[in-house]
């Protein structure tokens, strides 16, 4: 990708988005991570196929690993929310801590918008090609032997998807 930009700006700009995606993405182990819940496995062979394809585009895994990446960060975090929010600039995520949003890391490129949010609505099962209503989905990831459930709400904004993700312990009473 980066041979085949023309102008030295957006060779600077693309250096810049490296950058940003490479520090979040510092020292995580894409093989590691969240296990699928084993209800939700028999639906997720279906698009074993279609991973592998995806797993063959450098780009692709670069996504793929940014948004496991955003999830385990969650669970060091333990935020009640994760709203991704599509900006002019770029994409802000930020987490809900005693309910006060907080900004991690910052905003990532403007062009990981599609991407990233489609990747969302499919782990979610949503319709990646319905983007004028809202939608809600959930995922749900085992971590250190605690089953996790995301309720993934999806919102039409000027600059894209903006998404919103409840984190519920299943295991808590």
């Amino acid at each position: 990708i980066y041979e085949q930009l023309s102008s030295p700006r957006d060779r600077a700009e693309s250096t810049g988005a490296t950058d940003s995606i490479d520090s979040f993405l510092g020292g995580f182990d894409t093989e590691s991570g969240f296990d699928a819940d084993p209800d939700e496995d028999a639906s997720l062979a279906n698009d074993a196929i279609d991973r592998e394809a995806n797993l063959n585009d450098a780009e692709a895994s670069t996504v793929l690993a940014l948004v496991d990446r955003i999830l385990l960060q969650a669970m060091s975090v333990s935020p009640s929310d994760i709203d991704v929010e599509p900006q002019q600039t770029g994409l802000r995520l930020r987490y809900r801590q005693d309910g006060v949003l907080q900004q991690y890391i910052r905003p990532l490129p403007a062009r990981l918008i599609p991407a990233v949010t489609s990747r969302f609505k499919i782990l979610a099962h949503m319709d990646i090609a319905e983007r004028r209503q809202a939608q809600d989905g959930r995922i749900c990831r085992r971590y250190k032997d605690q089953t996790i459930d995301f309720r993934v709400n999806t919102l039409p904004s000027h600059f894209g998807e903006k998404i919103c993700l409840r984190l519920l312990d299943s295991n808590a009473k």
